[in-house]
């Protein structure tokens, strides 16, 4: 997720001015403008917040250089070694669940550009071993919903064993805190000197981005070992408004995990839902390259995403509701009457009815009650915290959206281009 203090969802918080001396002692939260009306004038100022995450992982790289100097990085040879090399042969990917309840996914999880491809098929074993409690919260969801792990601890995902994985810069910025992921962060600072002579880089700023995706690399080609499915991979948002300059991004982002043995099939590019951001995504998409438009906080911006082909989308839900309750001053706590929730739901309904492939994966959850009301979306990205909340409790979970109703509503078609967007 992205954001900063609850309290003004769409600042950063002050904690960024306690980065240089703190080292690390900074809110892990992004934040973003009030885009839920899809005006790209707020994305735009909304994703320079992004500057207090990356100026943080800048000073973890740059206090670590001396270091990577020294000599030859020695990696652990356990759970901080890379991922074996693991190539998914197949650009298509299909996910059975053995005796459960097959969850939405689009299609067969097969890039509509992919023509005659083996597929590969996923057994109930490879989705973790059975859970205490057969009726638990996350059991019951699983038979419904795509659960994705919204986290950068390889522990915690070999824990819950969802079917994909989310990072971003944040979630990353926190993992590299742990003394076992110590070996990643080496590495991106070893791996971006290097290039950096060979290519003839400047010292500044295009080492320190070399670093941090080759970072964000080292993290997803782990996480890849530990899902069957899909792992989510963020391109910078500073370049959010640059179409040309997000698509180079990413295809350095799939060319680094293919040096580390990892098949694009295997990775989802995630673009902030700018309009330019759009327009990167339906580039890539033509190019077979799957992407996740994040930073969703509007039907506007999920009509636009799916007009482009995008694979998945990643609205918002926490982020829209605290705006909402910083306008009205009512909060929100068990995801009733809960304006985030409304505006998935509304997303998932228009896309269903108007027959859709588009993946919608809601994100940014503030409490378990919302991720319950969405019960029946494609996917759910969730945090640790609230998968172990969902384990560890045996209540009842209706499905509240279903594809086959959403059919037989009245929802007009929206046609978008870039004015109406903006």
């Amino acid at each position: 997720e992205h954001g900063g203090a609850r309290g003004h969802p769409f600042r950063l918080t002050d904690a960024r001015a306690n980065l240089i001396s703190a080292g690390f002692n900074m809110e892990t939260n992004h934040d973003r403008s009030s885009a839920f009306h899809a005006r790209e004038t707020n994305l735009r100022s909304s994703s320079l917040n992004l500057l207090g995450v990356m100026s943080c992982m800048a000073v973890l790289i740059i206090l670590i250089i001396p270091l990577s100097l020294q000599g030859p990085i020695r990696l652990a040879a356990t759970r901080t070694q890379y991922s074996p090399n693991i190539r998914v042969k197949s650009p298509a990917l299909t996910v059975t669940r053995g005796n459960l309840s097959p969850y939405p996914l689009r299609a067969t999880e097969q890039h509509p550009n992919t023509k005659n491809s083996a597929t590969t098929t996923i057994s109930d074993e490879n989705l973790g071993e059975k859970r205490a409690s057969a009726t638990s919260q996350f059991d019951a969801i699983s038979r419904m919903t795509g659960v994705v792990a919204d986290t950068g601890d390889i522990a915690a995902i070999k824990q819950y064993k969802p079917i994909d994985a989310t990072t971003n810069p944040s979630l990353i910025l926190s993992a590299t805190k742990m003394e076992d992921y110590q070996p990643f962060l080496l590495d991106a600072v070893k791996y971006a000197i290097a290039s950096s002579m060979n290519r003839g880089m400047g010292y500044d700023e295009e080492r320190l981005a070399l670093a941090m995706d080759r970072l964000a690399v080292n993290f997803g080609s782990e996480i890849a070992a530990h899902v069957p499915g899909l792992v989510s991979t963020e391109v910078d948002a500073r370049l959010s408004f640059d179409t040309e300059a997000t698509v180079q991004r990413a295809r350095r982002l799939i060319s680094m995990y293919k040096e580390k043995g990892i098949d694009s099939s295997k990775v989802l590019i995630k673009i902030a839902s700018t309009w330019k951001g759009i327009k990167a995504a339906e580039i890539l998409e033509a190019e077979g390259i799957r992407c996740n438009l994040t930073l969703l906080f509007s039907m506007a911006q999920a009509v636009a995403a799916c007009a482009a082909g995008a694979y998945l989308i990643s609205p918002f839900v926490g982020r829209i509701t605290d705006w909402h309750a910083a306008q009205s001053g009512i909060k929100c706590v068990d995801g009733v009457n809960d304006p985030g929730v409304e505006s998935v739901r509304n997303i998932f309904n228009y896309y269903k009815k108007h027959g859709s492939d588009t993946v919608v994966m809601g994100a940014s959850f503030r409490n378990k009650g919302q991720i319950l009301e969405l019960a029946g979306c494609d996917k759910l990205t969730i945090a640790p915290k609230f998968l172990q909340e969902m384990l560890e409790c045996n209540d009842d979970v209706p499905q509240k959206l279903r594809a086959d109703s959403s059919v037989s509503m009245d929802i007009p078609k929206i046609e978008i281009d870039e004015k109406s967007f903006s």
